[in-house]
């Protein structure tokens, strides 16, 4: 089975998701106890993170959409 080369960041992206936010939410929760963030600006943190990682499925989804359309690799 052969995969293209385009898709492999966004799969990539897709598969780490899940575990990149319990990881973040794990040590957000984790900097807060040990007080090296205040409550407020760990959670605004950990949900800029997030909107990120949604901003960079939403990226790469159409940058590879429009090579596609134009005919380009």
């Amino acid at each position: 089975m052969r995969f293209e080369k385009k898709w492999l960041q966004i799969v990539g992206l897709a598969l780490s998701f899940p575990s990149a936010i319990l990881f973040m939410a794990w040590g957000t929760t984790e900097l807060i106890k040990m007080e090296i963030f205040s409550k407020k600006v760990g959670w605004t943190l950990f949900v800029i993170l997030l909107f990120n990682y949604v901003f960079l499925f939403v990226r790469y989804t159409f940058i590879i959409k429009k090579k596609g359309e134009d005919g380009t690799n």
